[in-house]
């Protein structure tokens, strides 16, 4: 799950850190994208192994290699075959 607080400012944050508390989504993972304006909300953000922050701007290259990072192959393969 990708949150941007450059469209949705600091309610992408709070998002952010529900989903990471929720049981039935905390196991999923997840990027902040902290907008030019937000990198100082870094802090507040709940992250773990598998829920990080990342300033932008960002290249689509480096967001890709942060996503195979993030999401283990075996569930992108059961994704796309399903």
């Amino acid at each position: 799950m990708v949150f941007s607080t450059s469209g949705l400012g600091e309610e992408a944050l709070e998002s952010f850190n529900r989903f990471g508390y929720d049981p039935a989504t905390s196991e999923i993972p997840s990027i902040l994208l902290l907008g030019p304006k937000h990198h100082g909300w870094k802090p507040r953000a709940q992250t773990a192994k598998h829920r990080v922050t990342v300033s932008t701007p960002i290249k689509l290259r480096e967001l890709r290699e942060l996503l195979d990072e993030l999401v283990p192959r075996e569930l992108v393969k059961t994704s796309v075959d399903h």
